[in-house]
């Protein structure tokens, strides 16, 4: 008898132990959330304030892109009837463009092509890159430069998918 009421003041001891042992666990955990529900508390101004900001930029960029898009259909429409009226001069077809005209596509293909080419030079040579995404990149430069030669050609021959 006393073996067992010694047995079980033993458990009683155990039981206890693990008792207390997860109660100073959890007293820590509910330090730990408290500092972070503090933490939050802190940074929710901030955040909100900052949430503000960008919500504004937005509305000024989106102001600025919407006036930039109007502005650039009107140099669309502009450069348009400043070409028929150059096709007119030069007394050639008016869908067709003159040879003045496919110079000037050609340098802006050029110029163009060659900002794509620097921005894909320069992502490879990026220290972040992986060797993986180099490739990637070598292949992305291969693959514009040839969609750009095939446009620059048919743009040359007048072809109208290049329009």
């Amino acid at each position: 008898m006393v073996r067992r009421l010694d047995q079980a003041g033993r458990q009683a001891k155990d039981i206890n132990f693990k008792r207390r042992r997860e109660l100073r666990k959890l007293k820590q955990e509910l330090a730990e959330d408290r500092q972070r529900g503090e933490e939050f508390d802190q940074r929710t101004p901030m955040l909100e304030m900052h949430a503000a900001e960008l919500r504004s930029m937005h509305e000024v960029l989106g102001q600025e892109l919407t006036a930039l898009n109007q502005q650039q259909r009107e140099l669309e429409s502009g450069v348009q009837a400043q070409s028929m009226e150059h096709r007119a001069e030069y007394g050639g077809s008016l869908t067709e463009p003159t040879p003045a005209e496919k110079s000037m596509l050609v340098e802006n293909l050029r110029i163009g092509n060659a900002n794509v080419l620097c921005v894909c030079a320069f992502s490879n040579n990026a220290p972040h890159r992986t060797n993986g995404l180099s490739r990637r990149s070598t292949s992305l430069t291969h693959h514009v430069s040839k969609y750009l030669s095939i446009y620059l050609l048919a743009s040359l021959a007048g072809s109208p998918s290049a329009n």
